[in-house]
């Protein structure tokens, strides 16, 4: 053992009135001539470690054994003699490893400030012997020996620190390379798929929107259409008409006349509801039946109605466009499953191929403009990369629709939290909304904006919000 900590461990039990106490105090006093001094004591003459020691309680803990709790107050300074302690962490509801410390460490290098909660749980690894320092004992020593402690736990910090530094960019250079390669494999799929036989004859041959559709969703796109091109436009079909004057004349709207005038009716709807009316329509009649394509319409409607919210809260431009690309966005899911239906015993085979790449093939066989047609390529980034894998021009069409996906799994009772989706605060902060947590902004923001105008949308979306919004009352969910 070094030199000048080695005659310092002699202590002289007597002096200790309690008999347990002096008997682990010799233990640990002949255990030590076999191990270093804890590095934080490194330094201290052997006068001082002494004096320290005279002062210190022994504490021996069992594999299992909890030291300290997170949130616990703990003002002592622990030092492991022998054995080791697990550090752990409550972190997005799961608890975290954070460290393993061995013998000669103090426990305190994890936060060494005094009069502080503990930010971390202690647990025996193995049976451990530790040496405490209460505060009281801390304050009868000499500042020469207080100050020289903490220089040693500032020091051992910063080594620390030094480490996850250096952990941290390892992980990122990792991260990079992963998502470069789930990028570039994402994209080689759905290139490979796209030009089978097989798909190209499965686009060609699905159902095409009405004209009226398609050629609505061009003008409304365009910021600077008017009302009374919508209108001359909805007139051009007598179904459109009809599908008009009925939603505003419906209940929802609760009118005291009735409306027999196009243009007033669609002066009282807004231009997003109309078309939300007419593009779910024409999705409605292309639509095969089954369950498994009116769950999907479904969640087509309720992914646009919150894109669209999204828009409005965070002052985007051209909601339409936002709502619009809510209520495509799965359009490639009803491909596969008419591929299911039509091919069964390519099932397995079936479940790899991406959407949304069918689903951008198939919008731009519709000449749906490029914008939504290539949002949908990239809607699936999100779960595996940042914002900055994605075109710029593209970024906020797919942080609008990401965040829609986000809200709706949460107001359904179904967000797992940030572990399942690593990289959404960075969606929020490319919108503005880097400040307020994920269940904050569906909660507080979304759902109370969509309730206000709850009359206005489609049943089955009133009974799903007001549904969520008991759910989460009941709860207490933040």
């Amino acid at each position: 053992m070094p030199a000048y900590g080695a005659r310092a461990f002699q202590i002289n039990v007597n002096r200790h009135s309690n008999l347990r106490q002096e008997e682990d105090m010799t233990s640990v006093s002949k255990k030590a001539r076999e191990s270093r001094v804890p590095l934080v004591l490194r330094g201290l003459t052997e006068r001082e470690l002494s004096s320290l020691y005279e002062l210190a309680t022994i504490r021996k803990i069992n594999a299992g054994e909890v030291l300290f709790r997170e949130g616990d107050v703990d003002t002592s300074l622990w030092f492991i003699v022998e054995g080791s302690l697990r550090i752990e962490k409550r972190l997005n509801g799961q608890t975290r490893e954070l460290a393993v410390l061995l013998q000669g460490n103090s426990v305190e290098e994890i936060n060494p400030r005094r009069n502080q909660r503990r930010t971390a749980t202690a647990t025996a690894v193995e049976p451990s012997t530790l040496m405490e320092l209460e505060e009281l004992s801390l304050n009868a020593l000499s500042s020469r020996i207080e100050s020289s402690i903490y220089r040693n736990l500032i020091e051992r910090i910063g080594d620390h620190l030094g480490n996850l530094i250096e952990k941290e960019r390892e992980l990122q250079d990792k991260n990079k390379c992963l998502v470069s390669y789930l990028r570039d494999y994402h994209r080689s799929k759905n290139d490979d798929y796209a030009r089978s036989e097989i798909i190209q004859r499965i686009i060609k041959g699905f159902p095409r929107l009405p004209m009226h559709s398609s050629q609505l969703a061009a003008r409304l796109l365009d910021e600077n259409v008017s009302t009374g091109e919508v209108v001359d436009l909805i007139r051009f079909d007598p179904s459109l008409v009809s599908i008009v004057l009925k939603t505003v004349n419906s209940a929802y709207y609760n009118l005291q006349r009735k409306v027999s005038d196009i243009q007033r009716a669609v002066l009282l709807l807004g231009f997003n509801q109309v078309y939300q009316v007419i593009m779910s329509e024409g999705l409605r009649s292309i639509m095969p039946d089954g369950p498994e394509f009116q769950e999907l319409l479904f969640h087509s409607v309720l992914v646009s109605l919150l894109s669209f919210e999204i828009a409005q809260i965070c002052h985007l431009k051209r909601g339409e466009r936002h709502g619009t690309i809510g209520l495509l966005h799965d359009i490639g899911k009803s491909i596969i499953l008419l591929l299911k239906r039509e091919y069964p015993k390519l099932k397995g085979i079936v479940d790899i191929v991406g959407h949304s790449r069918i689903g951008s093939l198939l919008l731009k066989e519709w000449n749906i403009p490029e914008v939504i047609c290539t949002t949908l390529e990239y809607q699936g980034y999100p779960e595996f990369s940042p914002p900055e894998e994605i075109p710029e021009e593209r970024r906020e069409n797919v942080a609008v629709l990401y965040l829609a996906h986000l809200c709706e799994g949460y107001l359904q009772g179904k967000w797992k939290g940030d572990s399942s989706s690593p990289f959404h605060r960075e969606y929020l902060g490319l919108l503005n909304l880097s400040d307020m947590p994920m269940q904050e902004f569906a909660r507080g923001k979304i759902l109370p904006s969509m309730t206000k105008k709850l009359n206005t949308f489609p049943e089955n979306v009133r009974r799903f919000l007001v549904e969520s919004e008991s759910r989460l009352t009941e709860e207490g969910r933040p």
